[in-house]
């Protein structure tokens, strides 16, 4: 079916001259008018990210078929950490956490300016030479991305290894007694985030790409590193094999509960790791190095400022900035997607809260005249039972209170699963005034 984008597309410039023999073409009085013709069309082309596709797959536009390949034959060994994501799922979050952890944290000291581009070669080097690049490297070369840098970058990491990937359960090297940390997003944050990652980063020319555009090449699966849905569905069919170490971990909990997912890391890896956190100032340390505001500080660590266009890797992080950018319509469709892709899998009851286009409010009093004063109602789910208070004497009795369906256009109504418009004063048998509830703030993850 046709799909109508916001994305502006070129018009041709007039004047332009058109004859029976011949195509249309644009006239330039002089060298300048068609450098400003030509700078028009390019700003307002239907821009696309650019990308790659090696044996059937799409990848970033610098990755090499050599280097895909060999990360795929890549032999694990026994005290590798793989860190397992699709793009914008927590990726470096996790890196900091793991190295924290392992005591390896030389890209704290990254340098990024004129005299060192903080760019080691993505082939293999021995020596002092590697050693004294390694020393300024940001995080992205000391715990490099496999199937960018290849196994032969990847084989000179000192032990052990902190290796990330954005491979599918299929593609990621296997064996070896490696342990593998696989996180995932839910998927309206995820593509909101990559979105801005694309924007963002050089490679891409996409500086000023706009987001229906994206929406449409991520829902195609025509993004770098492929379809998100095959991705996950890939890691859930991998975990249930049970055939690797693998803990498993999702962005939204870290979010909520930081301090319990560095302590699982931590007792995942075992040893010295397990150990450090023990001790209480080591894991505070740690937690507080980890927050999403420490890690927005000093970001040459993560990747050389001289790749982004605005030098800042970490955006944002947290939930639902996706409601920044979609529209009503593609978050249905995301939903649809959602549901059909992950039917079968335990994802199916995931990011209720995540996901949702509107947000319960908690319901906290209700103001009918004398006989009733007041209610509690946790309003946690769509039908909730009322406890309610007399002002002249006890009154206790159950109700069930049910908003079948709200019109999101209406303040005050909120639902997190939105089917159809119905009228607002339609709540089942209770009849009171709609205007007489009194809210008090959505409940939503803090970003």
């Amino acid at each position: 079916s046709m799909v109508t984008l916001r994305a502006r597309r070129a018009l041709r410039t007039p004047p332009s001259t058109e004859t029976a023999d011949s195509t249309p073409s644009l006239i330039a009085n002089d060298e300048e008018d068609c450098k400003r013709q030509v700078s028009t069309i390019q700003q307002t082309a239907l821009r696309l990210p650019e990308g790659m596709i090696i044996d059937g797959e799409h990848w970033p536009p610098i990755f090499c078929a050599e280097n895909v390949r060999s990360a795929k034959a890549l032999k694990p060994r026994p005290d590798d950490v793989f860190i397992c994501t699709y793009p914008k799922c927590g990726t470096t979050w996790i890196q900091h956490i793991v190295h924290q952890l392992l005591g390896k944290t030389d890209y704290e000291a990254a340098v990024d300016d004129d005299e060192n581009d903080n760019v080691p070669s993505s082939s293999a080097e021995h020596g002092d030479e590697k050693k004294d690049n390694m020393a300024f490297a940001a995080m992205c070369f000391v715990s490099p991305m496999i199937e960018r840098m290849g196994a032969a970058y990847s084989d000179t990491i000192t032990t052990p290894r902190v290796l990330k990937s954005h491979f599918t359960y299929g593609n990621i090297p296997k064996g070896g007694a490696a342990k593998y940390i696989y996180a995932v997003r839910n998927p309206k944050d995820c593509l909101t985030s990559y979105f801005h990652h694309n924007r963002n980063f050089k490679i891409y020319n996409f500086e000023h790409g706009e987001f229906d555009v994206f929406f449409e090449l991520f829902m195609q699966g025509k993004v770098g590193f492929g379809d998100y849905f095959d991705h996950l569905t890939s890691w859930l069919e991998g975990i249930d094999k049970a055939e690797e170490k693998i803990l498993f971990l999702k962005y939204e909990d870290m979010v909520a509960d930081l301090r319990s997912s560095v302590v699982k890391i931590a007792e995942f890896l075992g040893g010295k790791s397990a150990e450090m956190i023990r001790n209480e100032q080591e894991l505070t340390r740690i937690v507080e190095a980890s927050t999403l505001s420490s890690m927005k500080k000093n970001q040459q660590r993560w990747f050389p400022n001289k790749q982004l266009h605005r030098g800042e890797f970490i955006r944002k992080g947290g939930s639902r900035d996706w409601k920044n950018q979609f529209s009503s319509e593609q978050s249905r469709r995301m939903d649809t997607r959602f549901r059909q892709r992950c039917a079968a899998t335990a994802a199916a009851e995931w990011w209720h809260t995540e996901m949702a286009w509107n947000l319960i409010r908690p319901l906290t009093s209700i103001d009918v005249g004398s006989e009733v004063s007041s209610y509690a109602s946790s309003a946690t789910s769509a039908a909730s039972p009322l406890s309610f208070t007399s002002s002249s004497s006890s009154i206790d009795f159950s109700s069930r209170f049910r908003l079948l369906s709200i019109n999101p256009d209406l303040e005050g109504c909120y639902s997190p699963m939105v089917e159809e418009s119905i009228d607002r004063d339609r709540v089942d048998s209770l009849q009171f005034p709609f205007e007489s509830l009194r809210t008090e703030g959505i409940i939503e993850e803090q970003e």
